[in-house]
This record gives structure tokens, C-alpha cells and sequence, in this order.
């Protein structure tokens, strides 16, 4: 997607395209995974320009102070989590688990 926002010339995309899958083969990527690349085109390049709109998400956080007499509190949030999940209005306004 980088590589699609910043070069706009087929020259300077192609190059730039080549440079990264080599980067890619030197880190041990398989090859097979890096020709995939291949595939991306410039003419994507208008749809990669587009914002998108991001929703805000309700995450519960849970926010205390650590105590080491309090080792599994995490554990016990996270299977206690259920509790809010049986409550139909708390499961519409918090769909994932808490943050601890």
C-alpha cells in the first residue's frame, strides 16, 4: 500500500517494487510469498489513495493499581468475561472482551 501512495510514476513503482521484494528474499521470506507482489499494479494505486473512515470501538478497560498478591487477576477478568456477555444490553455496547 506505501509503495502504491508514494510513487506515482510506473518507473519509480516498478523500481521501488523491485527493491522491496529483494529486502523481502534477504530477510528469508519464501519466494513464493514475495512473486505475490507481483500481482499489485499501479492502476490500484487511486483506490490506495482513498481515506477510509475508521468507527470508533467501545473496548471495556479495566484499569488498576498491580498488587503481587493479586497474581491471577487477568485470568479471572478474562474468564469471568461471560458475565457481561449474559447481559443483552452490555453484550450490544461491549461486542469484544476487556482490556486488562
Amino acid at each position: 500500500m506505501r509503495l502504491l501512495r508514494t510513487n506515482s510514476s510506473k518507473k519509480n513503482f516498478e523500481e521501488s517494487l523491485s527493491n522491496f521484494k529483494t529486502r523481502l528474499l534477504a530477510r528469508g521470506y519464501p519466494k513464493n510469498l514475495v512473486e505475490i507482489l507481483s500481482e499489485v499494479s499501479l492502476t490500484g494505486r487511486q483506490s490506495a489513495l482513498k481515506r477510509k473512515k475508521k468507527t470508533p470501538e467501545q473496548i471495556l478497560r479495566f484499569v488498576t493499581t498491580y498488587h503481587p498478591g493479586v497474581k491471577n487477576l487477568k485470568n479471572i477478568l478474562i474468564y469471568k468475561c461471560s458475565l457481561i456477555q449474559n447481559q443483552p444490553l452490555l453484550r450490544t455496547i461491549f461486542k469484544q472482551p476487556s482490556i486488562i
